[in-house]
């Protein structure tokens, strides 16, 4: 987990609901894998263990955002989830979203987090608040990183799908804590 507070399952799907059509945020689902992609869908939630998000706070520099993963549900960390969701998303956001800069704020305590980022996507810690106990990181995109993206994004899986309506809140036995 990143910097960010722990909500209640209707928190999530409540915040999803406010970002899904907010500019400054891009938000996608992280779920369980699975070998059959017909199997996800919105009647399945139970496959639903977190997110990964851009946050786009900067007006003076559109193209740098914070990053930030939660895999919410325990028996889903430390299974390369949240690898993989931060793989895609800093692959999204600079071959769709032309990001220039990844930020991080991350908990002091949370050193497997600040471990991932900087082992192995390549973040360097530059700052400190004692206030929020949490180290500020960035990552600069160069010309290596937006090769990366490129490689990894011909890899990519894409599947279509229709966007729900609205979503619902639904009862799920995931072992959201």
């Amino acid at each position: 987990m990143t910097a960010s507070e722990p909500l209640s399952l209707e928190d999530e799907y409540e915040m999803q609901a406010k970002w899904r059509n907010d500019d400054d945020k891009c938000t996608f689902i992280v779920l369980r894998r699975t070998d059959d992609p017909v199997e996800i869908n919105i009647k399945n939630l139970d496959t639903m263990v977190g997110d990964v998000n851009l946050f786009f706070n900067s007006f003076d520099s559109p193209h740098e955002c914070e990053l930030e993963v939660m895999i919410a549900v325990a028996n889903a960390r430390n299974q390369g989830l949240g690898t993989e969701a931060i793989e895609l998303m800093m692959c999204y956001g600079i071959i769709t979203l032309q990001v220039q800069k990844y930020t991080a704020k991350i908990l002091e305590k949370n050193t497997t987090s600040r471990r991932l980022l900087t082992d192995k996507f390549g973040f360097r810690e530059t700052g400190y608040s004692k206030i929020f106990q949490e180290v500020s990181m960035e990552l600069p995109v160069d010309e290596l990183r937006c090769e990366w993206a490129r490689n990894l994004d011909q890899r990519i899986r894409r599947y279509s799908y229709e966007p729900a309506a609205e979503i619902v809140p639904h009862q799920s036995s995931s072992g959201l804590e």
